[in-house]
């Protein structure tokens, strides 16, 4: 059941039916499973893949997979923490991206952040507020927690700290370890960081008076995934 927000809010994008799609830049430190999920399916979500930002150890398959698609994509060379500091805003900056989506090992400086308040994502691999920093799964296992999963929220100039969007859940099991919870939580976060993209798209992305977000006409009753799905199944690959 979908249903509408009980109190006042506030667009975070202000988009309409009529906009072109969103331009999207992504920062990925891994094998960039869930960016190159996101450019295929770019008309499902409304978004174009405008830019491609990498850690100096990402995969050069994503890069590969980048280039065939003529999506402009630069690596990270820094090798200190100032000069990767400059060059982070300096790519952000030459970058034409309305928003930034994060699946990234680096901890942005406030010259990104600040000017890009409310248009940065970030993917955390546990329920946040618990278990902030990194190693998210193996945070969550260590302290016996019965439930594990992932968390999409906006960036601010705090770790892990920013207002959540969204937030997928499963059960841990005994003898659970980073690879097995992993496994099970992938499907539910690929689903989820695929739908939030499409939310912003789509201009239903809301903030109350106390900060926190919400999407309009969302339904918010569901598990393992809340807010639920509204993509087709053969989009988001959970029903």
């Amino acid at each position: 059941m979908n249903t509408s927000l009980p109190f006042p809010t506030d667009p975070v994008l202000e988009r309409s039916a009529d906009d072109a799609p969103l331009r999207v830049g992504f920062c990925v430190s891994g094998g960039g499973r869930l960016f190159r999920a996101a450019v295929e399916n770019t008309f499902e979500l409304g978004i174009e893949p405008a830019y491609l930002l990498l850690d100096r150890n990402a995969s050069r398959d994503v890069e590969d997979f980048a280039a065939k698609r003529s999506i402009a994509t630069r690596r990270l060379t820094a090798p200190n923490l100032s000069e990767l500091h400059n060059e982070m805003t300096s790519r952000f900056d030459e970058a034409e991206a309305d928003f930034w989506a994060l699946t990234f090992d680096k901890i942005l400086p406030p010259s990104v952040i600040i000017p890009r308040s409310a248009r940065i994502v970030n993917v955390h691999m546990a329920l946040l507020p618990t278990f902030a920093g990194l190693h998210g799964i193996r945070q969550t296992l260590a302290h016996g927690a019965r439930f594990g999963g992932a968390t999409l929220h906006e960036v601010d100039e705090h770790m892990d700290h920013g207002s959540i969007l969204a937030q997928c859940g499963v059960s841990l099991l005994p003898g659970d370890d980073e690879a097995s919870a992993g496994a099970r939580i992938w499907p539910l976060l690929r689903a989820t960081y695929l739908q939030v993209l499409a939310w912003y798209s789509a201009g239903r992305v809301r903030r109350d008076e106390a900060g926190r977000l919400w999407i309009e006409h969302a339904s918010y009753h569901t598990w393992p995934i809340s807010p639920a799905i509204e993509l087709p199944a053969s989009v988001a690959g959970v029903s």
